[in-house]
């Protein structure tokens, strides 16, 4: 197979979108796959697959190309929210790739008649991490960053006017510095904050990945798309308000942030990890996210995703989850004889494995891998699969990246209560936990595990009561 990626400025500059192809081309090369990369359409010679992150006429030619060659043609929406991204999703590409879920809700309110797919830009957590040696600048703290060409678009001069006494950094074309990309980890780990005042269109910001990773929190433009990246490691704010904007700069420098905006990238980092472990077992991966089908309930999402499977067997997966190296070895040389298996789970919370708590493997074993002809998804929340026949129980778990953080916990409290059906006694739940399933070896874990569940279902209990009285 031959993929040919379209990028006008690779080589030339190292952007979000160079980025995103470099990052892309070697794992592709890694697995074998013949990889070009060419500035426009015009050196097309040979390809399976176009992949362009260019608009306009450079989009429609290489439209004409792949029609006379037969060939796939994949655009990435590097361009945003506007005119460059509705004429890519009206040359009806093969596939449309949303960077965010905004951008693919969009992206079908444009051109329903186009397969959409999310894929999220990433970042190289080792590459950039707050263990980077902060690299010596002339400024006084605290310093203030930003990061990408100096634009209209990127309005970096509506972040000049917000400062109030303290250093700003403007690193890229037309700003203060350039650096490598090579010498960016240290860049990032030299300053206190990051701030994008970008314009609501633009279709991500790869930079706020490398400060969020490198341990800086971000002050961004608030609309739905930053929102969605920065999650808890940041805050928001309309930037063309200089006295809100410079009361938010304020606000971020005297926040303590802890681990927050490293740890929200882990959902993201863990993916990769998913599907090479899914990748292990079968050819057969499919991944459906909220773009691809209207989010109703959990089950109502899985049974979707079951329905687009190929074979029979489903293995299912969450984002933040993966194989271990023993259930991999199992399930490959697993002979099918039951109608469902269930597989134990360990979960790792607050970055610790937790072996108590009623969240311990044998405590946290479900149906994952079932014949679809014979069962399907079921409960709105903690879903899980109804079947007929026989059930065996593998041996290997796989590894469930839970919650890293109390804001994460927190933040999925009231959805998760409005949806559930059980009522228990939040006391006796409590000791049920910390004494019973002998929370107290988790250590202080296993203490906060208890009391935070106490207060899911004792919210769980208010919210029945009020609802009937």
């Amino acid at each position: 197979m031959r993929v040919v990626f379209l990028c006008k400025n690779y080589g030339l500059v190292n952007r979000g979108v160079e980025t995103y192809v470099s990052e892309l081309s070697s794992r592709l090369k890694h697995l074998g796959i013949d990889v070009n990369i060419y500035p426009h359409s015009g050196y097309l010679s040979k390809a399976d697959i176009v992949i362009s992150t260019n608009g306009r006429w450079d989009a429609i030619k290489a439209k004409v190309w792949c029609l006379v060659h037969n060939s796939k043609l994949i655009i990435s929406g590097q361009s945003g929210l506007g005119w460059d991204d509705k004429l890519n999703l009206w040359l009806f590409p093969d596939i449309f790739v949303g960077l965010s879920d905004y951008q693919c809700q969009w992206a079908k309110s444009i051109n329903p008649f186009v397969k959409v797919t999310k894929i999220p830009n990433g970042v190289d957590l080792q590459k950039f991490n707050p263990r980077a040696k902060p690299l010596k600048l002339n400024l006084s703290k605290p310093i203030i960053l930003n990061v990408g060409v100096v634009t209209k678009d990127k309005r970096q001069y509506l972040l000049k006017q917000a400062i109030r006494g303290y250093s700003l950094l403007l690193v890229g074309k037309g700003g203060d510095m350039e650096f490598s990309h090579q010498t960016m980890p240290f860049v990032y780990t030299a300053c206190d904050l990051f701030s994008y005042p970008t314009s609501p269109w633009e279709s991500f910001g790869i930079a706020m990945l490398e400060a969020m990773a490198s341990g800086l929190p971000v002050v961004a433009t608030d609309d739905p798309i930053r929102r969605e990246i920065v999650g808890n490691a940041g805050l928001f704010v309309d930037p063309t308000d200089s006295a809100a904007y410079a009361r938010v700069l304020e606000k971020a420098l005297n926040t303590n942030w802890g681990d927050k905006p490293r740890l929200a990238l882990n959902k993201e980092a863990i993916l990769p990890q998913c599907l090479d472990s899914a990748r292990q077992v079968s050819d057969d991966v499919v991944i459906v996210t909220n773009a691809d089908h209207k989010f109703i309930n959990f089950a109502d999402q899985k049974n979707f995703a079951a329905s687009k499977c190929k074979n029979d067997w489903v293995l299912s997966l969450d984002a933040d989850e993966e194989l271990s190296s023993e259930l991999i070895s199992e399930l490959k040389s697993l002979d099918l004889k039951f109608s469902a298996y269930k597989i134990p789970r360990l979960n790792i919370i607050f970055g610790k494995p937790i072996l108590h708590t009623n969240w311990e493997p044998s405590a946290d074993t479900h149906v994952w891998l079932y014949n679809k002809t014979l069962g399907q998804w079921a409960n709105p929340v903690h879903e899980e699969v109804i079947t007929t026949g026989f059930v065996g129980t593998l041996r290997g778990h796989k590894i469930h990246h839970s919650y890293q953080t109390v804001e994460e916990f927190l933040d999925k409290l009231n959805d998760y209560t409005s949806h559930e059906t059980k009522r228990s006694n939040p006391f006796f739940d409590f000791l049920r936990r910390y004494v019973w399933h002998l929370g107290f070896l988790d250590g202080w874990h296993g203490l906060f595990l208890s009391y935070l569940m106490f207060t899911y279902h004792l919210v769980v209990w208010v919210k029945k009561n009020s609802s009937s009285s």
